[in-house]
């Protein structure tokens, strides 16, 4: 049996505010709970933060490393950091982009 937790969003309030009059005021084409949009919010925020870490702790790792030390990927096979970085970020960002034209209506599944 699977226990769900609540989820705990912490958005700035202003944000929440306007975001929630501007749904009341424009509803989506399609229904859904208004709270899913605080997630994907908060969902995209924690992604960020994720992001500029990595940015940070990359930074880190000289040239020679990143082309030398070779990580196994599952379905990739070994990759050199470097690789795995940069396959990384455009594999994120493909999503992301996917998901913003679902979300904005120009894209349907």
């Amino acid at each position: 049996m699977r226990l769900y937790k609540p989820i705990i969003l912490y958005l700035p309030y202003l944000l929440v505010k306007e975001l929630h009059k501007y749904l009341i005021k424009y509803p989506p084409n399609f229904k859904v709970q208004v709270e899913y949009f605080y997630y994907v919010i908060h969902y995209l925020t924690k992604m960020q933060i994720q992001h500029k870490k990595l940015q940070y702790k990359t930074r880190k790792i000289n040239d020679v490393n990143l082309d030398t030390l070779v990580i196994p990927h599952p379905l990739m096979g070994k990759m050199t950091v470097r690789e795995l970085i940069m396959w990384a970020a455009y594999h994120t960002e493909h999503h992301t982009t996917i998901l913003k034209k679902l979300y904005s209506g120009t894209q349907k599944w």
